[in-house]
């Protein structure tokens, strides 16, 4: 999803707005989701976070199997173009704690202050843990845990 993140100067300014505010969700489905749904072949622009722009073109061959991951890769309108749905859970502290060490500190603040908030206000509101095949728990903290729990939902 990150590939779908709007230029600055296309995203919303203000709060409240629908699900996943700052992504380009009819791009998702325009570029990607609906050619691979019919088979065809793939091409997409990659948003290109060190020049705030859509960057390079992504091509991938028809029929391709694709995994398409990140929040909001699952939102009311893409479902049915999904042959599987997954739902990974983590807890609070552990997205913040995966995303300052991918963003670094300074990521603090649009962490806490706008996506998480984003992200929560779009897992009340459309729930994808229902709609998916199965619900991963990725909150793995220590050497020896087991890895990731697994929950069939029923739904596929």
């Amino acid at each position: 999803m990150d590939d779908f993140y709007l230029p600055s100067a296309d995203r919303p300014a203000h709060a409240g707005t629908p699900v996943g505010p700052g992504f380009d969700l009819r791009r998702l489905r325009a570029q990607v989701l609906g050619p691979a749904a019919r088979g065809e072949r793939v091409v997409y622009e990659r948003y290109d976070w060190s020049l705030d722009r859509l960057g390079e073109r992504v091509a991938v061959p028809a029929r391709t199997p694709l995994i398409v991951e990140g929040v909001y890769s699952t939102h009311l309108a893409a479902r049915p173009l999904y042959h599987h749905r997954l739902f990974c859970l983590a807890a609070r502290e552990t997205r913040l704690r995966r995303g300052l060490e991918r963003d670094g500190a300074a990521a603090e603040p649009l962490w806490t202050g706008e996506w998480m908030p984003a992200e929560d206000a779009y897992a009340e509101a459309e729930r994808p843990g229902l709609a998916a095949d199965a619900v991963l728990s990725s909150d793995r903290q220590a050497p020896g845990d087991d890895g990731p729990r697994y929950w069939d939902t029923g739904s596929g």
